[in-house]
This record gives C-alpha cells, structure tokens and sequence, in this order.
C-alpha cells in the first residue's frame, strides 16, 4: 500500500473515532490529518506544537486601506529523504468546504480570509508583528519559482460520504465572482470573498531534475506527491543551515517538551547533505534580518517532520509523477 493510500486509510480512521457534539470542525479535521501523517507503517513523522502568530507584508494588488496583517498558515510541512538526499518544505492553511452550514461535496470553492489569500498567492517578504521575533524579516516563501511552497487543504465531504482533502497553490485560485475588485478597507476583521479554482488547471512543472504540482482532488496523492518529493519548496543546503539552526534552538527554548521522536528526525535532518537544486540554489538573506528567524516553529499552529525513507528499505524507489486520480 502506498504512503498515499496509508495516509487516506489513517485520516478516515481518525476522522471516525473523533468524538463530538455535532459536526466536525476545522480544528478537528486539522488534528485527524495531523496524527493521520503520524501512525503510516514503516515511516517516521512528528509534530512540533507551535502557536499563531501574526505577519504584515507590502501588498501588491492595492485592495487593502492600509497594510494587511494576517497569520501565515495552519502547518508547515518538512519531508525530507536521506536517499535522494532531497527534501521540499510548504505551508498549508486548511479550510473546510461548507454549504448551508454542512460539509459540501464540491471542492471548486470555498471562503477565505484575502489578507492571507494574497499573502499566499504573491509570496513576499513578510515581517513578524508578534512574539519573540517582532519586527524580523522572514524569506521563507519568497525567492521561489515553485508555487506548491503555499497550499491550500480543502476538507470536503468525498465517495461514500467520507470526507476527504483536496490541494491546491494558492496562484490557481480565483475570485468566484469577476466584480470584487473594489479597495477593502481593514478594521475589525479581515475581509473574506469566495475563491473558485478548476482541477483542469492544475499544471505539473518540470524544472530540470524536479516536478511542481500545483494541486491533488484527494488526500490520498496529495499523500503520493508529498511522499516522492513533488510539493513544496526544494530544500537547498542554505535553507537546510537556516531550518536545522531555527529547530536546534526550538529545542533547546523547550528543553525536555519535544518527543524523543521529533529529536531523531531533527537530527537526521540536519545530517543530510542535501542536493542543490539548480532553481533553488540562492536563498538570499533579506533586509532587516535573517533568512528564518528562531521561532519559525512559533510561526504555525504545527510543524510536521516526516522522513520519506522506510525505516528499514523504500519499496516504492525512487518512482515517476504519478497519474493522479480524480474524484467523481
């Protein structure tokens, strides 16, 4: 069975033995794919607790009153294999698919938050404006041709009634509607639209020896992608520097908090002697501070270290993209 496959079966299991009083929310789907990630056979995967801070970057489209400030994602995702001596890094915000207040079937559109939308979409340098590091400049999703680096996960209601997670970049999506392009003032809350997207947009790009996919319809080749290297940003030896000093000094601040396992894979990734990618060989320090500054784990809600190697040996090698099935 396939890491894909492993990742659906764990994430219904999850989703069935999570108890509450009415119909699953966000934050519940989130923890059901966190730990789903967590028990696949044969591989190795943690979660570090982070927390939500904010960030303020210049916008580009001009639709905000002044300058937007938004949380950056749910989870940062980090794969990594020693194999291939390769990784790939994303952020991902979630978000659940919802008509007339129940969990809808379609996975075309959804509403979101626009200060984030654009922060996702045009990845720009952004500042911390809470916590720690307040006023640092952060590079984590700039200076990238590869898209998949923001994705955004969908919960939608699949085949049989069991609910499912397509991806997609934030560069596919879209207003739903052409005639929301009025300038949105911001005070209290952040400004929402429907945003649409189509999976016959999805491109596969070919960048020399990588791929960049800008979407899977389902959670199980989201999996596959993610497993064979073919979503998020390639980890370039600069970037790999910048994440193993960043989860070096979490553990240290949080001395004794960390699980044994989430340590192990810290330190098997910063042991790797990643391969440079020839599009990904800069990664520039920005103005006003360093590439990641240390709380880079404080950024999200979670961080998720996943080994893409089998503990013992890989039976899937080192495979080709895959066909990507589609959803009914």
């Amino acid at each position: 069975m396939t890491f894909g496959k492993e990742l659906h079966k764990n994430f219904q299991a999850q989703v069935s033995g999570t108890l509450t009083s009415g119909p699953l929310k966000e934050v519940d789907l989130f923890r059901c794919l966190i730990r789903a990630f967590m028990f696949i056979p044969g591989y190795k995967a943690a979660e570090i607790h982070g927390s939500r801070h904010l960030v303020e970057y210049v916008e580009s489209e001009n639709w905000f009153s002044r300058r937007p400030i938004c949380e950056l994602g749910d989870l940062l995702i980090i794969v990594f294999s020693a194999e291939k001596r390769q990784g790939r890094l994303l952020v991902m915000q979630n978000k659940v698919s919802r008509s007339g207040g129940q969990l809808s079937s379609s996975y075309r559109s959804f509403s979101a938050n626009l200060v984030q939308y654009e922060l996702l979409r045009n990845r720009p340098l952004f500042r911390h404006v809470t916590g720690l590091w307040k006023g640092r400049c952060n590079s984590l999703i700039q200076n990238t041709s590869y898209s998949s680096v923001c994705q955004y996960g969908l919960f939608y209601e699949g085949t049989n009634n069991h609910i499912d997670m397509a991806s997609m970049t934030a560069g596919v999506l879209d207003f739903s509607s052409s005639a929301i392009r009025a300038k949105f003032p911001l005070h209290g809350r952040n400004p929402t639209a429907r945003l649409a997207f189509s999976p016959s947009k999805y491109e596969t790009f070919n960048r020399r020896n990588s791929a960049d996919f800008e979407g899977a319809d389902n959670l199980e080749d989201f999996g596959d992608l993610l497993h064979d290297l073919y979503i998020g940003r390639p980890i370039c030896l600069s970037l790999k520097t910048q994440i193993s000093f960043a989860l070096m000094e979490h553990l240290r601040l949080n001395a004794g908090r960390a699980s044994p396992l989430a340590e192990q894979l810290i330190r098997e990734f910063s042991e790797i002697d990643f391969r440079e990618d020839p599009a990904e060989s800069n990664f520039h320090v920005p103005t006003g501070g360093n590439e990641l500054p240390e709380n880079i784990v404080s950024t999200f809600r979670a961080l998720l270290l996943i080994n893409a190697d089998m503990c013992e040996s890989n039976p899937f090698g080192n495979s080709q993209p895959h066909n990507l099935r589609k959803e009914s």
